[in-house]
């Protein structure tokens, strides 16, 4: 199975492509190895984070930032 990714992890937002291979993870398009990290983390163990925002009745701003401060394993991983 191929993945087309973006990378995330520095600026540079490499378009990798990953796929498995004679049983090891095969990474193109990275510039730097944490994209390959970053690739081979998706493909076996997809991480994700939740974010998003509150409403605040009578603060100083009508939102506040939320978000989990774990990562959890994506749940449309554990489907496929």
């Amino acid at each position: 199975m191929k993945k087309e990714l973006i990378c995330i992890v520095c600026p540079n937002s490499c378009e990798l492509a990953a796929e498995f291979k004679d049983g090891k993870i095969e990474v193109t398009g990275a510039l730097c190895k944490r994209g390959y990290q970053y690739a081979e983390q998706e493909m076996t163990n997809p991480m994700r984070t939740i974010a998003t925002s509150v409403l605040v009745e009578n603060g100083e701003l009508p939102l506040a930032l939320s978000g989990s401060q774990n990562r959890f394993l994506n749940p449309v991983f554990l489907m496929s």
